[in-house]
Order: structure tokens, then sequence, then C-alpha cells
């Protein structure tokens, strides 16, 4: 009796369904990373969004502060040179943001009497044992900023930015001081001119000093600054908001197409009085 035959398909595929598989799962990841990247994407842009939101913000509370304190310790006819504006900066572009100057003692609580001047203001004597009444030692006071102006009854109108170099207590009969160099480089609101005498400070007052400015550097090659330093980044990179303090710029929002104040009118004839906080981009 003979065996009968059978025929037996072998398992496996072919290469038709190999290629429509192929085809399938190709389609399927291309999907599915096509997701991923629009997804990661927009995760990625979010999160730049919400950094700019921050940095907006923390911006404009440094300017609206400053803004508020414009002013602090300063009296008489220099408390009219607190704010300075200027109005559409030409910076050789089609930008032209707006700029803010801001002067006062906007940082450490300072303010003290000059009993006496001495070199055109480059060493001032204060009274007894005043430093004890203020929480700084020798050392925080090397380097601060001072404004010194002169006694009201003086009928001097200027006054004098001076940079502390030395700092002297009243130890027995000895004397508390301040020597000072020149502030270089810093330009207060209104341009303040030093042309007071010695004998002008004699009663006048010496403080503690800040003068700070708002503005928007659009091209990242701001003439007059040299990339990498005092703070400023330059290099091309524009669109950088600076919080300028006396000479040292530091960053504080990046990516800023333009930046207004409101300008409330001249108050004092030189065509600068930046007030209010207008837009920005």
């Amino acid at each position: 009796m003979s065996p009968s035959r059978s025929r037996v398909r072998e398992a496996g595929f072919t290469i038709i369904e190999l290629l429509i598989v192929s085809l399938i799962t190709l389609v399927i990841v291309s999907g599915t990373l096509t997701v991923y990247v629009r997804s990661n994407k927009t995760s990625a842009d979010q999160q730049q969004y919400t950094r700019l939101q921050q940095d907006v913000r923390a911006a404009m509370y440094f300017i609206a502060r400053d803004a508020r304190m414009a002013g602090t310790d300063l009296t008489g006819a220099t408390l009219g040179n607190a704010v300075e504006g200027v109005d559409n900066e030409n910076q050789g572009g089609a930008v032209r943001p707006d700029r803010l100057k801001v002067m006062g003692n906007l940082e450490y609580p300072f303010k003290t009497a000059i009993v006496n001047s001495i070199g055109n203001g480059n060493k001032i004597i204060l009274g007894d044992y005043v430093l004890g009444q203020f929480p700084y030692a020798d050392s925080e006071y090397i380097g601060k900023i001072c404004l010194l102006l002169p006694n009201p009854g003086s009928g001097c109108a200027g006054a004098a930015v001076r940079t502390i170099t030395a700092v002297r207590r009243k130890q027995h009969d000895g004397e508390e001081s301040f020597s000072f160099n020149p502030s270089g480089g810093i330009n207060p609101p209104g341009g303040l001119s030093d042309i007071c005498p010695d004998a002008a400070y004699d009663g006048g007052s010496v403080s503690f000093v800040n003068v700070r400015q708002f503005w928007l550097d659009v091209t990242g090659n701001y003439p007059g600054l040299t990339a990498g330093v005092n703070g400023y980044i330059g290099g091309g990179v524009g669109g950088v908001l600076y919080l300028t303090d006396n000479v040292i710029h530091y960053p504080i929002a990046q990516n800023i197409e333009n930046i207004q104040f409101q300008f409330n009118g001249d108050m004092d004839g030189d065509v600068n009085a930046a007030l209010v906080l207008r837009k920005w981009q």
C-alpha cells in the first residue's frame, strides 16, 4: 500500500507582505516622531515664553520700584534732577527705544551732615561718632558712590559725585572722615555740575547714591561699550534690556523688541522728563 502524498505549506511571509508591514510600521513611527517633535517644540516654546514673561515681570518690578524711589535723600534744587528720560534714542536702526535714568539713595540707607570739606570735596569731616549710628563696617564704605550736596544757604546749585577710598573713625581725639576720588563715568540725571567751593559744602550733606538707567540694547553693538566689560554682553546680541547701576551693566530681560515710557511734559526745559512706563513689546 503506497503512502499518500500531501502538500505541506512552509511557514513564513512573502516579500510583498514584508514590504506592506514595513510600510505600515514606517508610517506609524513617522507619525509618532512627528507628534513627539511638535509636542517637544511646543513645550520648549512654552518654557521660553514663560521665562520671558518672568523676565518681563521682574524688569517691570525693578523699573517701577526705582522710579518710585527716585530722589530718595535728595534735597532742594537737586531733587529736580532725580529723573531723566531720553525719548526715542537713536541707535542707528528702525527701533528707537526710550531710556530712563533715575538717581537717589536706592539701596543702603546712609545720610549725614558734612562738618567741613577739604580739597574740593576730596575729603570731608563728619560729626563726632556719627559712623557708629550706621550698621556698616569700614570695608563696606570703600567703593560706595556718594553724593555731596552743598549747604542750602550757600547759594550754590551744584553737587559732587564721589567714590569713597578711605574711611576714618573717631578714636580718642581723632576725626571721622571720608576720603574720595572722582566717580568716573557716572553721569547723574540733569548733568549735575561739580562747581561748588569747599565752603559751600560746610553744613551740607553726604549720602550714598545710585545712578541707574533702564535701556534697551537694540543691536548688541552699542557705541562706546565693549563686549565683556562691566557686564555688557555685546557681540551682536541685541534685544537685551539692561539695568545700569552706576557704571555696571546688568541684563535683566532678553528678546525685547522695544520699550517706551510715558513722558508727561518737559519740567525743566531740557527735553528730558520720563515718568511712567507706557509699553514694551
